[in-house]
């Protein structure tokens, strides 16, 4: 049986560029993110709960080189596995970017 219910949901970005001179530029930000509504894409299209955190930087050393590190906070719906028990997880990432 289809339902119809609302969904609602959004995310918040702050960042900042820093000039640190000879040592390239950085640019701290923070974002929250939350949503709460049904998946539709999903099969059973099952109501899903979001309600993360990220904070990080990334230094960008030259033009063509850039290292970014992330923290993130996740609280949300597991839609990969009945029945869509809610899960919590920290994940820290870092990666290396080249551009040409």
């Amino acid at each position: 049986m289809l339902t119809e219910s609302s969904l609602s949901g959004g995310y918040v970005l702050a960042n900042y560029r820093l000039n640190a001179g000879q040592w390239g530029m950085l640019f701290p930000f923070v974002k929250w993110q939350h949503f709460e509504g049904g998946q539709k894409f999903e099969r059973n299209a099952p109501r899903n709960y979001v309600n993360d955190w990220e904070f990080g930087v990334e230094w960008q050393v030259t033009k063509e080189i850039e290292l970014t590190a992330v923290y993130h906070r996740m609280n949300r719906t597991d839609l990969a596995n009945a029945p869509y028990d809610r899960f919590k997880a920290d994940v820290l990432r870092f990666q290396l970017q080249w551009n040409y």
